[in-house]
């Protein structure tokens, strides 16, 4: 389900990944405020198991703005360092 809910995503992400957007709401000091977060796994890039990463952003407007951050700076410094690689290998071997 979280590849099938990704896979709009990758051309953004730069990588096929299982992950799932959410958008929760607060209450702080009497007002609604809307946080984003996306959460995603990934294959370790030596096939030895998973890596998941979180990433949530604060008073924001929805979800696409982790998904964003995830794409811009999370999954190209994992890829960069030898964490992750696409989930699509994995499955392909």
């Amino acid at each position: 389900y979280m590849i099938e809910q990704s896979a709009p995503k990758e051309w953004i992400l730069g990588l096929a990944v299982a992950g799932k957007t959410g958008t929760p709401e607060r209450i702080w000091k009497k007002q609604q405020i809307n946080d984003g977060w996306y959460v995603f796994f990934a294959p370790k890039a030596d096939g030895s198991g998973n890596v998941v990463v979180c990433v949530r952003i604060e008073s924001t407007k929805g979800s696409s703005d982790a998904v964003r951050l995830a794409a811009k700076h999370v999954i190209p410094f994992l890829k960069e360092k030898g964490y992750i690689k696409s989930i699509k290998e994995q499955t392909s071997e």
